[in-house]
């Protein structure tokens, strides 16, 4: 069983080896990173660790099986105990994977339905960037889901995706904003905010540290799938849903002029303009 596994990765990794060697993609520049790239590329790892668990597994318990059947004894009693812990361990690993896994196609989906909702705002002379990479201050990466930049400023704009809980009974599709803070239906506070302002203030250090200064980042929080309330004046409106986001950031005071639209949007298309289909020429882009 483990010669068998150790020949098909064998045949796995020269053909792909193969492949590149003897072809090229057609692309010569990067194309722009799309909504949801960063849940795509988490979703594709956590697939993988759940391949790679699924197809360990077998090999395994073959080596197990051979060393108790082969053994008496306290060799028999401690494979079979090896045997239950690595079996609590490989459940541990597949539902942590799987959990991953749903995560990340539910975050995807929010994200392509909050690019979808930002996009009448291109015909209104914005432009919209998505999963844009940044660094922090503590130099750890992060993305910041969109981008938009146009007369009514810089925002930086954090989809949160949140599934419903089936235990809650009524109207399970409605949020409340009590100061900055989300209240979901099953009594759940989340300060999705806090997270956004943090991305926005990476944002406006980096558009300054780059020949594309800008006064303030705004941040906006989206949350697609539920309706957002808002139970007193002291209710922050930077919370809101994918439907009347486009219209929101439409209604603000022009701040930028159509010059420094193109600069800001020069530097965000050069961060996000990174993807490569050939995995040789990745280096040519930056």
């Amino acid at each position: 069983m483990t010669i068998v596994s150790g020949v098909m990765i064998g045949l796995m990794v020269f053909s792909r080896n193969r492949w590149r060697r003897r072809f090229r993609e057609p692309f010569h520049e990067g194309i722009l990173r799309p909504p949801g790239w960063g849940c795509l590329e988490r979703r594709q790892d956590a697939m993988f660790d759940l391949a790679a668990i699924t197809g360990m597994l077998p090999t395994f318990w073959a080596g197990i099986a051979y060393v108790i059947l082969s053994n008496r004894g306290a060799i028999a009693v401690g494979a079979g105990l090896v045997a239950v812990l690595a079996m609590v361990y490989f459940l541990w690993q597949f539902k942590r994977a799987f959990q991953a896994a749903r995560t990340a196609r539910l975050g995807f989906l929010g994200e392509c339905a909050v690019a979808e909702a930002l996009q009448p705002l291109v015909a209104q002379g914005w432009r919209v960037f998505h999963d844009v990479p940044m660094t922090g201050d503590i130099g750890k990466a992060f993305n910041i889901d969109h981008v938009a930049v146009g007369p009514g400023g810089v925002w930086a704009i954090e989809t949160k995706t949140r599934s419903k809980v089936k235990k809650v009974r009524g109207k399970v599709n409605t949020v409340r904003v009590e100061g900055e803070t989300v209240v979901m239906p099953d009594g759940r506070k989340e300060a999705f905010l806090k997270q956004a302002r943090r991305q926005a203030r990476a944002l406006q250090v980096d558009c300054n540290e780059n020949a594309a200064p800008v006064k303030f980042v705004e941040p906006l929080v989206v949350m697609p799938g539920w309706s957002v309330v808002y139970p007193s004046m002291e209710s922050s409106r930077s919370i809101r849903e994918p439907r009347e986001t486009a219209a929101y950031l439409a209604r603000q005071e022009v701040r930028l002029s159509e010059s420094e639209i193109d600069r800001i949007a020069a530097h965000l298309e050069k961060k996000c303009r990174v993807l490569m289909f050939d995995e040789e020429k990745k280096s040519e882009v930056k």
